[in-house]
């Protein structure tokens, strides 16, 4: 607010000359001055100005000041000075004891025009002007006073960052009698008597109406207040900040009216959207767009101006026909109603006709069905219409995220469920563009490229890829038109809403020429937009819709068959994988070597079944997978499903890659005796010596398969795979029992299963065979990009997070101190930034990905398409696995077996959970690590009556799930275990305690496949684990050393708890002495509050210590600290000094009250929840402080005195230093130390040997083996 601390800051800004302690301005006759020396606000009273109270001369209240800028912008407006009257002063209505007007306004005729009132910024301007709409306040007291007056104004200014703004109500005071004629129930002004009927005709009559501008703008003239024309000069572009408060705004407008509908509502404000768009481009010297003010404008002719917008927009933008009837119509019905009845009684039938069965009202927030309702409606509309008139939305510059975050408020959970819709954030959009090879694309081309969103909801994606395409376009075709690029981009969306969102989305940013088609993207071809045609794109990028029940049953049979999906559907009524023909939509759309980026659920990836088995042959056969980027849950905002980000690049198809290795394939099974081109098995042959030795059987064993032999060296190989599940076949089961096999000898029946076996394993194996060559033509491996799974490393990595917090809605960019938006995915100002996962991907279009950043590891990594696909199984559903194998290699002088072949593996079941209990009914039940000690399981907490697996006693227990490979004994008789074990019950072959520390020791070797959620390992991917089987007394010489290392641990635990006794003895030994107690405070020198700034994990600035990084009663830099970006001299002011103390005073209760011991070189500061404490040395030393303040009896007393809320606790600086400790002399304290650091140095020695085991079995093991 304007306050006497920036007054010569404001001044300045008006241009008034400084001299001395007087600023003065001259303005024609008239003369501002302001005294600082007296504090004394001159006006020109000398050239008329009159000033009837002088109380708005000093300096004494800020809403002085306002007033001081409110004359000033008056008289540069052009008013005259004589015609200004500050301060008058009049009763307050009937009774009252009377007030003063800040300014009234006189017209040349000396007429009251105008009453002012002017408040401070921010809190008392809103308070006035909320009391002005509940019963008029101030301005309407006054205007009963002086009734002539024609307008009253509410008015704040403000400087904001060295820019002076201001704020103006302005309501109209004098009757619309046009408006009242239409409204003949309506009470004008004239007719009230006192300050609630004024108020009242306002409210009821004007529905509260008022203007925001219209007295001080470039275009108004001094005396004529108010605008009944408005231009584009009228407009400002929306910025961030407006983006929440709009969004707020129009909640609340839409709850105050009990607005329910509020997809229907979303529907309107796009609606009006769309009316603004064309009225900004049609009409930009005189928008129609526009409440004018009750004085200028009705209802119905503002209803009938959007109707007219509305009509022209969808016919220019979407190409819709909208029929709405205007008087301009009815009145050329009428024209020849004296001359020809008939035909103006059936022209206007024909009006009648359309008006009633072709028009929907396009602006009904609420049903309107009579005149009552209809006003209710237009009082709503015209709220939502002010909300956005002064706002200009054809602007080309920036990103504008406020659509998104709109339709995140406003379709809700259910919605996006039913239709399988969610929105794409404005991050992972940019993301995905700038992963895509645009440049290459824009380069290599004579022509825009050609791409497409066949599913394009809002348009993202499109106004994302023209903003992108902008620069590329610039810098390598710098003389091409960029809306012929603009033209080529096409969105087709299927919902009619969306459709007509995604068009005003293109406008907003300024790229009206983008196509948007309204219609069903799986149809293959779209009257309005033949462009869009099969094999013509070269990029694709959409976030189709997902799980929509009976989706085909809307697709036309011919269209039908254009999909090869179809034929795995069962059920077109129950059918929902809409997902799957989005991709097999992308395969037919895209041209070769055109890219695409798709989202999908990540179960495209895994799910089972026909229709998704083909939709992965689509991926294999004809795209190479670029990348595969992988995000959790809380992508989107509300839906909670997780996602993967398909980079693909189309295949060639003259001649068509996928139909070429196909015929290959099949030549190779019909044998190479059989083929008549004997050298074919031979030109290839390094495909198939590529699988043989992908799937461990020598080239020559696997020849044999291929030329079918059914007693060759292949079935050896294979028949583990196989034989099983063929033999447990419905197939195998139903002829065996036939007449005619039954009739056959012996021989022939074996000899037609083995006929029927041998066909078995060559249809899989020639479809493995396939798919692995089709994987081999892809050169470059897959970049697979995976989100960490815990929440606040999730919001590190996408670069944000969501906010529902009411007014503040919508996605919060994760920026470092100078607004930098913070994210391994990408950077914002660089595309080409090699330390970006976006880079990687884009590297990996282009062929020139060398390896992954050191820095991105974590989450990025590369692999071989064929090592993600799983060949060992005898079901090939060609799920692609995004933590492929990796192939750890076991290196032993012994050999190895299959884990199967040596321990029975029993997987674990859990009972339901009406079982359990911890009445120790049952058996002990055992679901998983968490019940895991260090060899042995910990004590029992649950049991269950209901028994599912049985482990018993000597069993090894495996985690096979979150995490994967942790063993333990059982301990006890017998057990029942949960489905997050497995029990390893060993034979005579192998040592129990040599088979539990080779897998301890080597649980890379165990490890299972990573789903959306965890780790797991398969029971029947256990058993073909290979072990290694030295001799059994190698095997049990080899526990024995492992057994021993376990003793020394369990020692050195046993030392380190001894000395944590006495370390805790000695201290209570020091509070049980006779030593003085003293305050913290008089032992400290300077006890200060921690730095309140925001933090940064860019290294910006300093290291700030929090709250986690104190341990054990130090302050530990762990690598991963966080930073503030402060100034030195700031910096100064924290910076911490070895034996500084810090106190955490906010935190959980277990957690408020430690204290760290800072000892460590560099520059460090501290945050705001710890407290420093300096100790004064001639008193006592640092380490006893800190053992003092850690003890068990200043921890009890602190936490006692703790302010306590949910889930918080607060010691405050106040209560801390007034807790008393034992302070004995400096002798004796050193002497403590002493004693406490001796006992120290034995903990750090046992938790060496303690860490150290693992490594030690390690190497014995190694030994041994």
């Amino acid at each position: 607010m304007l306050t006497e601390d920036n007054l010569a800051d404001l001044l300045n800004t008006l241009g008034f000359e400084k001299k001395g302690t007087i600023y003065r301005k001259t303005i024609g006759v008239a003369v501002l001055e302001v005294n600082f020396t007296k504090k004394e606000i001159i006006y020109p009273e000398t050239a008329g100005l009159v000033i009837n109270e002088r109380q708005t001369c000093n300096f004494e209240a800020n809403e002085n000041f306002v007033v001081l800028e409110c004359v000033h912008r008056l008289l540069e407006k052009g008013y005259k000075p004589e015609h200004i009257e500050l301060e008058p002063k009049w009763k307050l209505g009937r009774g009252a004891s009377g007030g003063r007007a800040d300014i009234l306004i006189k017209d040349n005729d000396g007429r009251p025009l105008l009453i002012v009132e002017c408040k401070t910024a921010g809190t008392e301007f809103k308070r006035a002007w909320n009391k002005t709409l509940q019963d008029g306040d101030q301005l309407f007291s006054y205007a009963q006073q002086i009734s002539e007056t024609q307008f009253l104004c509410l008015y704040t200014s403000d400087l904001d960052a060295g820019a002076l703004a201001y704020t103006s109500h302005i309501i109209a005071h004098r009757d619309n009698e046009k408006y009242l004629a239409d409204n003949p129930l309506f009470k004008g002004f004239k007719l009230v008597a006192d300050v609630k009927e004024r108020h009242a005709v306002w409210r009821d009559t004007y529905k509260l109406d008022y203007t925001t501008k219209g007295i001080f703008e470039e275009n108004i003239q001094p005396y004529h207040i108010g605008k009944d024309k408005y231009s584009l000069a009228d407009l400002h572009a929306i910025s961030a900040s407006d983006q929440q408060k709009k969004y707020h705004e129009f909640a609340t407008i839409l709850r105050q009216h009990n607005v329910s509908g509020r997809e229907n509502a979303f529907d309107k404000l796009v609606n009006l959207f769309l009316c603004k768009l064309v009225d900004e481009i049609e009409n930009p010297s005189d928008l129609k767009f526009y409440w004018k003010g009750v004085a200028y404008d009705t209802h119905f002719d503002l209803m009938d101006r959007l109707q007219q917008l509305y009509q022209a927009g969808m016919g220019k933008f979407l190409g819709e026909d909208i029929t709405y009837i205007n008087q301009g119509d009815v009145n050329n019905a009428l024209r020849f109603i004296k001359q020809n009845p008939d035909a103006t009684q059936r022209a206007v039938w024909n009006l009648f006709i359309q008006q009633k069965f072709f028009t929907n009202n396009d602006f009904s927030l609420i049903d309107v069905h009579n005149e009552k309702l209809f006003y209710q409606n237009a009082e709503v509309l015209l709220k939502i219409l002010q909300m956005w008139q002064d706002i200009r939305l054809t602007d080309p510059h920036g990103h504008n995220q406020f659509l998104g975050d709109m339709f995140e408020g406003f379709l809700d959970q259910g919605v996006k469920q039913s239709e399988g819709q969610f929105f794409t954030p404005m991050p992972i959009c940019r993301f995905i563009m700038m992963s895509l090879p645009l440049a290459s694309l824009i380069q290599r081309s004579a022509t825009p490229p050609k791409a497409i969103d066949y599913a394009c909801g809002a348009g993202h994606f499109l106004t994302e890829l023209a903003l992108q395409i902008k620069p590329l376009v610039e810098t390598h075709k710098p003389s091409a038109d960029l809306t012929a690029y603009h033209q080529a981009l096409y969105g087709v969306e299927k919902e009619y809403r969306l459709s007509k969102v995604a068009k005003v989305s293109a406008f907003m940013y300024g790229q009206q020429e983008i196509n948007i088609c309204y219609g069903d993207a799986l149809i293959n071809q779209h009257e309005a937009f033949p462009e869009i045609k099969d094999g013509t794109f070269d990029l694709l990028v959409a976030n189709p819709p997902y799980s929509v029940r009976g989706f085909l049953e809307t697709l036309p049979e011919e269209e039908r068959k254009a999909y090869t999906l179809t034929e795995t559907i069962n059920d077109l009524e129950t059918s929902n994988s809409i997902e799957t023909f989005f991709i097999e939509r992308a395969k037919q759309l895209l041209r070769a070597n055109g890219v695409a980026a798709i989202i999908l659920p990540s179960s495209i990836l895994s799910n089972g079944g026909s229709t998704y088995t083909r939709t992965r042959e689509i991926l294999i056969q004809y795209f190479d997978i670029v990348a595969i980027a992988e995000f959790g849950s809380g992508t989107f905002g509300k839906t909670g499903t997780n996602t993967v980000t398909l980079f693909l690049r189309r295949k060639k198809t003259a001649p068509d890659t996928a139909a070429h290795y196909r015929e290959r394939v099949e030549e190779w099974f019909k044998g190479c005796d059989a083929s008549k081109r004997k050298q074919v098995i031979y030109k290839d042959e390094h495909l198939i010596a590529r699988y043989a030795a992908h799937i461990n059987v020598p080239l020559d064993d696997y020849k044999t398969l291929l030329k079918g032999d059914p007693n060759g060296a292949w079935t050896a190989h294979l028949e583990a795979v196989y034989l099983e599940k063929f033999n447990s076949s419905t197939e195998v089961a139903n002829f065996k029992k036939a007449k005619w096999f039954k009739a056959l000898k012996p021989e022939e029946q074996g000899a037609e299963v083995q006929k029927r076996y041998l066909a078995f394993v060559q249809a899989i194996e020639r479809d493995k065979l396939y798919h692995f060559v089709m994987a081999s033509d892809q050169i470059n491996p897959v970049l697979i990009i995976r989100s960490p799974t815990e929440t606040k490393a999730i919001q590190q990595f996408l670069g944000y997070k969501w906010s529902d917090s009411k007014g503040d809605e919508g996605i919060k960019l994760v920026k470092d101190a100078h607004g930098r938006h913070l994210t391994p995915l990408y950077d914002e100002t660089n595309r080409d930034n090699a330390a970006k996962l976006n880079s990687s991907i884009a590297a990996n279009f282009n062929g020139s990905l060398a390896t992954v950043p050191a820095a991105l590891q974590d989450v990025a990594r590369t692999a071989p398409l064929v090592d993600m696909l799983d060949f060992s199984r005898p079901v090939f559903e060609k799920q692609i696995s995004t933590t492929p194998q990796v192939s750890v290699a076991m290196v032993s002088k012994w050999p190895a077996e299959r884990l199967g072949a040596l321990a029975e593996v029993i997987p674990g079941q859990s009972p339901e959970s009406t079982y359990y209990n911890d009445q120790k009914k049952g058996l002990p039940f055992y679901q998983g690590k968490k019940d895991f000690g260090i060899t042995e399981l910990l004590s029992p907490t649950a049991w269950t009556t209901q028994v599912t697996k049985e482990a018993v006693k000597g069993d090894i227990l495996m985690s096979v799930r979150a995490p994967v490979g942790d063993v333990n004994f059982c301990p006890l008789d017998k057990i029942c275990i949960g489905r997050g074990l497995a029990a390893i019950r060993t034979g005579d072959r192998i040592d129990s305690r040599f088979l539990f520390e080779f897998i301890a020791s080597n649980k890379e070797l165990f490890k299972g496949k990573q789903g959306a959620a965890f780790e797991s390992i398969s029971a029947t991917d256990l058993r073909e684990k290979k072990v290694p089987l030295p001799p059994k007394n190698v095997q049990i010489a080899a526990a024995k050393d492992c057994v021993a290392v376990d003793a020394d641990r369990n020692a050195a635990e046993a030392r380190m708890k001894s000395a944590e006794s006495d370390l805790v003895t000695n201290i209570e030994a020091i509070y049980s002495s006779s030593a003085p107690r003293i305050e913290i405070d008089k032992l400290a020198t300077n006890i200060q509050y921690g730095l309140n700034e925001a933090m940064n994990e860019g290294g910006v600035g300093y290291k700030i210590f929090r709250m986690n990084e104190i341990i054990r009663g130090r302050m530990v830099d762990n690598g991963s600290m966080k930073f503030a970006d402060i100034s030195a001299e700031e910096f100064a002011k924290y910076k911490l000094n070895k034996g500084d103390l810090l106190f955490n005073r906010t935190n959980s209760i277990e957690h408020v009250g430690k204290t760290g011991l800072f000892d460590l070189d560099g520059d460090y500061c501290f945050a705001s929840y710890l407290v420093r404490v300096v100790p004064n040395t001639s008193m006592v030393l640092p380490k006893f402080l800190e053992k003092m303040m850690n003890s068990s009896a200043f921890q009890i007393e602190a936490k006692g005195k703790a302010s306590k809320s949910i889930n918080q606790a607060n010691i405050n600086a106040t209560v801390m230093r007034n807790i008393k400790v034992p302070v004995p002399p400096l002798s004796e304290q050193r002497k403590f130390i002493a004693k406490i650091d001796a006992l120290e140095e034995k903990i750090t020695k046992a938790q060496a040997i303690i860490d150290g085991a693992a490594a030690r079995k390690q190497a014995i093991l190694q030994k041994y083996l």
